[in-house]
């Protein structure tokens, strides 16, 4: 569970719209084609979790403030961290057609070769299998996920995330991103 909840980093440009809908949960429902955030790598569901390095927590009325804060202090461009979209698809058949293994350093049922409907429906190799009918696999052992999967009614859906491969990767954020330090919340800011 503790790779699941790694972040996705992104520079933003806080003189520029970033071109994102977010629901009142900070979580994107529309993104602009050519839009900044489209560039960054953000799609419709990714949640955004911190700006600046700070926790959102309190919704998108807080991420507007913190992005406010951040012109206001000067700032030209602020780190955003996302958690990236969930993939999820419906199989109303077997086999659903891929293959999974439990990777034990990272604790996620890793997905390895894809074929027939999965990969028509997009789920692609390196992924990780998180959910089946609305049950996280957190904990649960290979055969124990095997089990989950043969038994599960039909349709079932099943949902993926991409496996975060570290900080920077997506976004370029690096060491020397801008963060924001106040912890003091004024009005909300334009987007």
């Amino acid at each position: 569970k503790r790779l699941l909840q790694r972040l996705t980093f992104a520079h933003f440009d806080v003189s520029q719209p970033l071109g994102v809908t977010f629901d009142d949960e900070c979580v994107a429902r529309v993104v602009a084609p050519g839009s900044q955030g489209a560039r960054l790598g953000i799609s419709a569901g990714a949640c955004v979790k911190a700006v600046g390095g700070r926790a959102v927590t309190k919704g998108t009325e807080q991420l507007k403030s913190r992005i406010g804060k951040a012109k206001k202090k000067g700032l030209a461009e602020v780190v955003l961290a996302f958690s990236p979209a969930p993939l999820s698809v419906v199989f109303t058949q077997r086999p659903f057609g891929f293959m999974i293994a439990l990777d034990d350093t990272k604790g996620l049922f890793v997905i390895g070769d894809v074929s027939g409907d999965a990969k028509d429906q997009g789920v692609a190799r390196g992924t990780a299998l998180v959910a089946i009918n609305g049950a996280e696999l957190v904990g649960l052992t290979i055969d124990e996920c095997f089990q989950c999967l043969k038994e599960a009614a039909l349709p079932a859906k099943l949902v993926f995330r991409p496996v975060p491969k570290g900080a920077g990767e997506a976004g370029g954020a690096g060491e020397d991103a801008a963060v924001v330090l106040s912890s003091d919340d004024e009005g909300p800011a334009p987007m």
